[in-house]
């Protein structure tokens, strides 16, 4: 066999070696989504912190996860460290592992600063085409954390008021509990601005708050949150993870989704079947503004003269802080034109809506209240006729600096 023969023959042979060394990898897919879960917990959620993170944990997809990532930033109680960090799937068990990306020393992670830098790291370490963010912990709506309501009545003894600790009597509506640290939602809001959020997901009681949404109307497209309290443990993650890395649902139907899957979870909870959700279209909330306005600007009747009892409320606290936000403008719209505006709105900026037939509250004995009507979203009335006056007083001023008190033509009586 001649020379040139011979290294033919070797080319030949080794010819599909050398191109399997020339050939490309396969080309990483592109990330669809990111979702980050603020949580913070130190304080006394923590084990139902925990389950979650197992819950998530167990029940990934991994066809979703492909093109999804599941980040957690996590307050541990009593640590002066936080930790950001991402589940991922294990490809020998089939169930997520947990990557720590990133190390936090903050002394308080609802400040501003702070949740904007974990924003950046997270969008920076994960980066998507769109993202979502859970934020679990505690939250009380538009209530100031520091009013003078007596603590007993209004915050039961694990939530006592923050003002035993912080002097910060401006404090308007609040997120979150790390220690005795609250974040006022005008702040969460400046801080969520211009971060091209798809949506966000309140794991957090009393978030569908008319006063707290219009704060937060700048912060994403669609907002989930309750208009009452949330059970412990929260939202079935093992549904979320299921759903919300889907790419063949807008983000409109990926949120109704959301919602349907925690309200079928708790339906079949036998030991606390309560829960309300509701979904916001959040560029809705000013012209919702408007139309309230309306109806404020057109001679009210007076609180004073209608039936609070008949209209819905999301607490069973004393004094109600929490009713139905269309019972109590139907209950004080004089002119049925301006209602009606004000109703169409209304059914444009709430586009999902659902609750159980009873809903359970911790402010109570009785524990459990009935829902006759259900607009999906609370509000604050106004009262000047209950005998803790001073008390009423300091909680109405402070009701009054609200964003959406002012944008709507609310002001103290003179």
């Amino acid at each position: 066999m001649n020379t040139k023969l011979k290294i033919f023959l070797c080319l030949w042979l080794f010819l599909p070696f050398l191109l399997g060394c020339c050939r490309q990898p396969a080309p990483t897919k592109e990330t669809h989504r990111t979702v980050l879960v603020y949580m913070v917990v130190d304080n006394n959620l923590n084990v139902y912190a925990v389950q979650n993170i197992n819950s998530m944990k167990q029940n990934l997809n991994a066809d979703a996860m492909e093109t999804g990532r599941l980040l957690i930033f996590y307050v541990p109680p009593f640590s002066d460290t936080q930790q950001l960090f991402e589940i991922k799937i294990n490809t020998l068990t089939g169930q997520g592992d947990t990557l720590l990306l990133h190390e936090y020393h903050f002394d308080n992670t609802l400040e501003k600063n702070a949740m904007q830098q974990v924003v950046r790291d997270a969008k920076r370490l994960a980066p998507a085409k769109a993202y979502g963010l859970v934020l679990w912990s505690h939250a009380m709506g538009w209530h100031p954390s520091t009013s003078a309501l007596d603590p007993g009545n209004i915050n039961p003894p694990t939530l006592r008021s923050a003002a035993e600790i912080i002097e910060d009597e401006e404090l308007i509506g609040w997120f979150g509990q790390d220690g005795y640290y609250h974040m006022e939602t005008p702040v969460l809001a400046s801080a969520l601005e211009d971060q091209g959020l798809e949506f966000m997901l309140f794991d957090a009681c009393f978030t569908a708050s008319v006063e707290m949404l219009y704060d937060l109307r700048h912060c994403a497209d669609y907002l989930i949150g309750s208009p009452a309290e949330v059970m412990g443990a929260g939202y079935p993650y093992k549904d979320f993870v299921k759903l919300v890395f889907r790419e063949d649902l807008s983000t409109e139907a990926l949120c109704r989704q959301l919602c349907q899957a925690y309200m079928t979870s708790y339906r079949a909870n036998t030991t606390h079947p309560s829960a309300s959700t509701v979904l916001v279209k959040l560029s809705e909330m000013d012209s919702l503004a408007v139309c309230t306005r309306a109806i404020f600007e057109a001679d009210p009747i007076p609180v004073s003269s209608i039936d609070l009892e008949g209209i819905q409320h999301y607490e069973l606290m004393n004094p109600h802080l929490f009713y139905d936000l269309d019972g109590y403008l139907a209950a004080v719209s004089r002119y049925p034109l301006f209602y009606n505006a004000f109703k169409n709105q209304l059914n444009r900026t709430v586009l999902y809506k659902d609750c159980t037939d009873q809903i359970y509250s911790i402010y109570s004995s009785s524990r459990w209240f009935d829902v006759d009507s259900y607009s999906g979203l609370s509000a604050y009335i106004p009262r000047y006729d209950l005998p803790y006056s001073q008390k009423i007083t300091n909680l109405n001023q402070a009701y009054f600096q609200t964003a959406w008190a002012q944008a709507t033509g609310q002001t103290a009586p003179r």
